[in-house]
């Protein structure tokens, strides 16, 4: 979806003027920001449930050796 919207932001900056579009511009990167902050913390988050997974079924033993499933 951002890419369809920068698409179309691109395609804008061509048919207005200069203020105009510096606006888009920057309404274009400040978009692109935004979409790069919530993917990073998705990944995150997603980072930290595949961990606290892995550790749930790590079961160890009073032994030596540690046993995974």
């Amino acid at each position: 979806m951002i890419d369809a919207l920068n698409d179309a932001g691109g395609q804008l900056v061509e048919l207005v003027d200069a203020p105009a579009a510096a606006a888009v511009n920057d309404l274009m990167t400040t978009d692109n920001n935004k979409y790069q902050t919530v993917t990073d913390v998705v990944q995150k988050r997603a980072d930290k449930i595949r961990t606290q997974r892995r550790k749930s079924t790590e079961v160890c033993l009073p032994a030596t050796f540690c046993a995974c499933f």
